[in-house]
């Protein structure tokens, strides 16, 4: 029998969770909420989902960890890594503004004379 170490195991949950995202941005009905709210997930915050899992789980799966030096941790590890929480990042900072125009109810009052 084949032994599977757990780290393939999350890694392969990681790699789903991913694919999971990268659907959502096609199929609005499987989108997810922000946690704490109602706030549908938007495609750009999916798209940065998507990334950031996928690719992390790939670095687990099919390269040696931990990196040769620092160097190629930083162009292969960590950069793209940060980079695709930075896109989730903005894509939650553009759906709350959304969710926020969504929500507006006629004209505000003027409260100066």
């Amino acid at each position: 029998m084949v032994d599977v170490g757990s780290e393939y195991v999350i890694s392969l949950a990681v790699l789903f969770a991913g694919l999971y995202s990268f659907c959502s941005i096609f199929i609005k009905k499987i989108r997810s909420k922000w946690a704490g709210t109602n706030i549908i997930t938007g495609t750009i915050s999916n798209l940065g989902f998507g990334l950031f899992f996928t690719y992390g789980s790939f670095l687990t799966l099919f390269v040696p960890l931990p990196f040769e030096n620092f160097f190629v941790a930083l162009i292969f590890g960590i950069i793209p890594l940060v980079g695709s929480w930075f896109v989730g990042f903005k894509g939650y900072r553009i759906d709350m503004k959304k969710h926020k125009n969504d929500n507006k109810v006629g004209v505000q009052p003027n409260k100066g004379n």
